[in-house]
C-alpha cells in the first residue's frame, strides 16, 4: 500500500494505492491520523481510486477514521471508489455512512461544508 498526501484548503487529503487488508489496515489509520494532526486538519478526504482490494479490516479502519474526524468536529469524505471496492462499500452499507464524491474537487467541497 502506498500513500500520497496533500492538503486542500482546510482538509487533509490522502490518496491510497494498492491493497488494504489485515496486514496494513492499521497503517492506513495511523498514517491518516498523523497527516491530519501534522497539518491541524479536522476533516479528511480519502481517495480510494488506486485501491484494488479492501478487506473487512480496511473497512474497520475507515470507520475508525470517520469516527475520529467526527469527534474532532470534522468529517471523512470518500472519493474515487470504483469497481469491486465500490461493491464492498455498497454491500456493507458504508456508502450511507460517509459523504461520497465523484472527484477530488467535489470531495474537498463536501469536507468543508
Amino acid at each position: 500500500m502506498k500513500f500520497e498526501d496533500s492538503v486542500a484548503i482546510e482538509t487533509a487529503v490522502v490518496c491510497v494505492e494498492g491493497r488494504v487488508d489485515a496486514s496494513n489496515a492499521g497503517l492506513l489509520d495511523a498514517h491518516c491520523r498523523t497527516h491530519m494532526a501534522d497539518h491541524a486538519r479536522k476533516s479528511l478526504v480519502l481517495d480510494l481510486a488506486g485501491v484494488d482490494y479492501l478487506s473487512s479490516a480496511g473497512l474497520r479502519s475507515i470507520l475508525t477514521l470517520g469516527k475520529h474526524a467526527q469527534s474532532s468536529g470534522g468529517k471523512l469524505v470518500l472519493c474515487g471508489i470504483r469497481g469491486t471496492v465500490r461493491e464492498i462499500f455498497e454491500i456493507s452499507g458504508f456508502l450511507s455512512l460517509f459523504p461520497v464524491a465523484d472527484d477530488m474537487e467535489q470531495a474537498v467541497r463536501l469536507a468543508m461544508a
